[in-house]
């Protein structure tokens, strides 16, 4: 919900935000990572933290309560570093909200009009093992959800199946197969790391 625009420090009616309520400590090292959220973190000027949200996937194309954009906001405080960056990920970013809801038709236009990175990985991960940020790709993240079509649609225009995946939750038989199914090509090889927690 963070990455789609919803707010992580929103207060109840007991003045209480999401990490007053939060008793598990993986929730609140999430939320501790998504900080004030994007859109406060633009308009303060943390570029270096509206990197690390926007590389993990933080929906791009949202507005505040006043009806502007991030971009607007970014150009509002003069950050020219948040600017750019938002220009650089507004078709990736784009690309990784329609595949993640399935959406082929979209990814099919986005990877047609190209400028995007089909390689995009998402570092809001961390390893159970010892607490460390990690990332899946986008294409893995595709596939773990049963987008098929999307998968096909970002391999058929170079997505790259040649690299390691870190897999940071549990990653079961049945979504390796179906990878492998969706690349269809036995001579690509996937190896890929398993960090199990229960």
């Amino acid at each position: 919900m963070i990455k789609v625009g919803a707010d992580p420090v929103a207060l109840n009616n007991a003045e209480q935000d999401p990490l007053d309520l939060c008793e598990m400590d993986n929730i609140k090292n999430v939320l501790e990572f998504f900080d004030i959220g994007l859109m406060r973190l633009v308009g303060a000027a943390e570029a270096g933290k509206c990197r690390a949200l926007v590389n993990s996937g933080c929906k791009i194309d949202v507005k505040n309560e006043e009806g502007q954009t991030l971009m607007e906001v970014a150009k509002e405080v003069n950050n020219d570093f948040v600017i750019d960056l938002l220009n650089e990920h507004k078709n990736t970013n784009a690309l990784f909200h329609a595949a993640l809801a399935g959406n082929s038709k979209k990814v099919q236009k986005l990877c047609a009009a190209g400028d995007l990175d089909l390689n995009f990985k998402d570092w809001s991960y961390t390893r159970p093992s010892d607490g460390k940020r990690c990332h899946r790709p986008l294409l893995a993240e595709t596939v773990s959800l049963g987008w098929y079509d999307c998968a096909r649609l970002m391999v058929k225009h170079g997505a790259d199946v040649n690299y390691e995946i870190e897999v940071c939750i549990f990653f079961n038989f049945f979504y390796l197969h179906s990878y492998y199914s969706v690349i269809g090509k036995n001579n690509y090889i996937i190896r890929v790391l398993i960090f199990h927690f229960h």
